[in-house]
């Protein structure tokens, strides 16, 4: 038998058929990455948003904070980064109640929703407890 040199043209298709399904794969990968990102982005802003309602609530003397009872944000729809060429839109409201747990406490609830990027409404919860004295 003679001593080729080189590759058969069926041994270079295989070679880029392989190639291909892995190109395939990595982007496959990529993708779906990019949007595990966007959600992550979205549920760390909604955190932000809801702790920010909170710290307000947590320095407001406690009947100022008893007034509010349950309510929407008077800003809704937020949009923590306006200029971020990123149209985001979050709804934040929250509950008041007096006297829960105990007597002289207040407990205080700020809820935060969204859609993330397929439309599924998503929501964060914050939760916390203010003395009443």
């Amino acid at each position: 038998m003679a001593n080729r040199d080189g590759f058969s043209l069926l041994e270079v298709m295989i070679a880029l058929g392989v190639l291909a399904v892995g190109l395939l794969l990595a982007t496959s990968g990529q993708i779906q990455a990019m949007k595990f990102s966007s959600t992550s982005r979205r549920a760390v802003l909604a955190m932000q948003l809801a702790e920010e309602q909170m710290e307000t609530f947590h320095s407001m003397p406690a009947t100022d904070v008893k007034t509010l009872g349950t309510a929407n944000d008077g800003d809704n729809p937020l949009d923590p980064d306006p200029n971020d060429g990123v149209a985001m839109a979050f709804t934040r409201s929250w509950i008041i109640t007096p006297g829960s747990p105990e007597a002289d406490t207040i407990a205080l609830q700020v809820d935060v929703t969204w859609a993330d990027a397929v439309g599924t409404t998503r929501m964060t919860s914050l939760q916390s407890i203010k003395a009443d004295l």
